[in-house]
């Protein structure tokens, strides 16, 4: 995974960590913010999905697609598929130039809301068993580590995180 710094990132002179992330906006996707998506999802994963991954999800009946817009750009993005008994995280990221500030955070709380609304009893997220990162902010969040599915990523294990609603 290639990490993009604040001074690398060249969108970078656009963004103010202290006065333009004060403004952001959890909304849902817009068309206009294909590109973008597709911008940060390339720096932030070594695999990253293309337009028709997202699609292919985003398509499914019940299925949530949130930005993080900060009124200049997007600078982050949660999709989560209606399941039966949950929704499923199946894709999020936050740009490298905004993280550590709440953003994420943010995204998650939306499908909470989305989830205690609908009386669903839980959320779930599978990721690999490398991306330590993703597994602390997942349990900052007040997710749990559940279980472990072998090969779950072609011949890399992922872990099951839940947060379980209270509510629900």
């Amino acid at each position: 995974m290639s990490e993009i710094s604040k001074d690398n990132d060249p969108e970078s002179h656009h963004h103010d960590k202290g006065g333009a992330l004060k403004t952001v906006i959890i909304r849902k996707k817009s068309i206009a913010d294909v590109s973008q998506i597709l911008a940060i999802e390339e720096r932030c994963y070594e695999e990253p999905w293309t337009q028709y991954d997202f699609k292919a999800v985003e398509m499914r009946t019940g299925s949530k697609f949130f930005v993080a817009d900060n009124a200049v750009s997007v600078c982050g993005y949660m999709l989560a598929e209606r399941m039966e008994t949950c929704f499923s995280i199946s894709n999020m990221a936050v740009a490298n130039w905004c993280r550590r500030l709440g953003i994420g955070g943010r995204l998650i709380d939306e499908l909470k809301i989305e989830t205690m609304y609908i009386g669903l009893p839980f959320i779930e997220y599978i990721i690999p068993d490398d991306r330590t990162e993703g597994h602390l902010f997942l349990k900052s969040q007040g997710f749990r580590a559940i279980r472990v599915q072998r090969n779950f990523f072609d011949g890399k294990d992922g872990y099951m995180f839940r947060w379980f609603n209270s509510e629900g």
